[in-house]
């Protein structure tokens, strides 16, 4: 299901299927594909070390699909996430399939220290989801993580979708962890040179208006804050406004033109 895109994607950027990759012994490679899954641009951990060195990068990709109209509208795509992404990265390219860029950052992520954390978070003995007892939970899209590793001779991979709604797994809450050692990386990534942002005024609930505050008028508000509030840290959370981070029953009035 996965490795149809991701065969299209390691194309696009040069690399061979990590699978079909003959390491030398004492080399190893990480690759960490993340998405959500209707979402793009999703994005490729890529970790290669050797005696005494680790390197690594970050590559953003996307599908384009082939044939006839379906192509057409997919290179649009292509088109789009190129202009999105100004500033953000170098070197676009694209293959039949897919379309990929290299993350540019701020300054250089510390690739050695977060393949330690993921790699003791237990990448290399979690196991897939297929060997686990059924939880009976079944999601149709959310957040997956799919982890490719070789170690000389030594291949491996699993998948998890949506890890924080398997509490019964231990290995989730392993994948939960290991996910969030990659912030380290995707926080140093280079801000798009061709977004704008826009302060205004907001109830902060999906579908509520956004006042701009250089009085440019009205938008759709297509967000919803409450679900920020409650996975932001306690200082954070700290700071909002009560009508965005409360736990009040969702019929309860709210005052208009909450502050976010």
């Amino acid at each position: 299901l996965y490795f149809g895109h991701f065969d299209a994607a390691a194309h696009a950027a040069g690399l061979e299927p990590l699978r079909l990759v003959r390491s030398r012994p004492g080399e190893r490679e990480v690759r960490l594909w993340t998405q959500v899954e209707i979402g793009v641009p999703k994005e490729l951990y890529r970790f290669v070390a050797g005696p005494g060195t680790v390197g690594g990068e970050l590559i953003l990709h996307w599908p384009i699909g082939h044939g006839g109209e379906r192509r057409g509208g997919n290179l649009m795509v292509d088109d789009m996430m190129r202009q999105s992404l100004e500033g953000v990265c170098d070197g676009f390219a694209r293959s039949d399939d897919a379309g990929i860029c290299r993350a540019r950052f701020r300054r250089d992520p510390p690739w050695s220290e977060v393949l330690r954390a993921v790699e003791a978070a237990g990448l290399w003995t979690i196991p897939d989801p297929s060997a686990l007892p059924d939880d009976s939970v079944r999601m149709l899209d959310g957040w997956t993580i799919v982890a490719e590793m070789r170690d000389g001779p030594r291949y491996r991979t699993w998948r998890y979708n949506s890890p924080a709604a398997h509490p019964r797994w231990p290995s989730a809450a392993q994948v939960r962890e290991l996910a969030k050692a990659l912030d380290a990386i995707g926080s140093l990534v280079s801000p798009s040179t061709s977004k704008r942002v826009y302060r205004g005024v907001t109830t902060g609930m999906r579908g509520s208006a956004f006042h701009a505050c250089d009085g440019a008028g009205t938008w759709e508000f297509d967000g919803e804050l409450r679900a920020l509030a409650s996975s932001a840290p306690a200082a954070r959370r700290a700071r909002f406004p009560r009508e965005v981070g409360d736990s009040s029953p969702s019929g309860a009035a709210r005052r208009p033109g909450t502050a976010a």
